[in-house]
């Protein structure tokens, strides 16, 4: 049944992106391409200068959003500071790039010592974190949130936290088991897998947290990057 719920979830997230590939960067595309054919019909022909320039203008514009709208895209898939910086790094990006985005007071911080997951892990708590900031941004209305990463002895804490809406986590669990909650599934099957628990804590106006407990040694070790960092805002 976890496989199952697991694989729904996977095509889930694949038709979202075949979905964000199709109705936005393959249209900005297609529209830049048509803007330069216009360019290439202006251009060259005696007082047609200012409409050809227009044309050509248009489609940088557009071949400039397709650029941005590709590396949303792949950081969705797999964030590149992943391997580049580790995932302490990569969590505080992606929460100030949410919180300049939102306008959300925002506060980080990461004690992870000289833990180093391995990449399996490292996605898993990750793809969890990003999940939580999500849901934040969609449905809690919250003004503050705070994203916290600290070894303890044998294991590694996640917590993200917010001072929203909240709302009713039975209520809440009740709806991911049905399976209309993919998302919530997600968290609480890629902790699963990884022989940890993720636990939900709310209650109506008064903010909510996502809390991640896994353990610190992986199935699997690698020398794989991992940063640490600090901030807030």
């Amino acid at each position: 049944a976890l496989t199952r719920r697991l694989l729904t979830a996977q095509e889930q997230e694949r038709h979202q992106v075949a979905r964000d590939l199709h109705d936005g960067l393959t249209q900005m595309i297609v529209a830049a391409d048509m803007h330069l054919e216009a360019f290439r019909g202006y251009r060259g022909r005696a007082g047609d200068e200012a409409p050809a320039g227009q044309e050509l203008e248009r489609a940088s514009q557009l071949m400039k959003k397709s650029i941005a709208e590709a590396r949303h895209i792949i950081s969705q898939l797999r964030p590149s500071t992943l391997d580049d910086f580790g995932l302490a790094e990569t969590v505080r990006m992606y929460l100030q790039d949410l919180a300049d985005k939102e306008g959300w007071e925002w506060e980080f911080e990461a004690d992870l010592q000289d833990w180093r997951p391995d990449p399996l892990t490292e996605a898993a708590l990750f793809r969890i974190i990003q999940e939580a900031l999500n849901n934040v941004r969609k449905y809690a209305a919250a003004a503050r949130v705070r994203v916290g990463l600290r070894l303890e002895g044998d294991v590694v804490q996640a917590e993200v936290r917010d001072w929203g809406r909240g709302y009713d986590v039975d209520r809440a669990l009740a709806k991911a088991a049905t399976g209309a909650s993919l998302g919530l599934i997600g968290m609480l099957e890629r902790a699963q897998l990884l022989s940890g628990r993720c636990e939900l804590t709310s209650e109506p106006g008064q903010g909510a947290a996502v809390r991640v407990i896994l353990p610190a040694e992986a199935p699997q070790t690698t020398s794989d990057k991992s940063g640490e960092s600090d901030g807030s805002h």
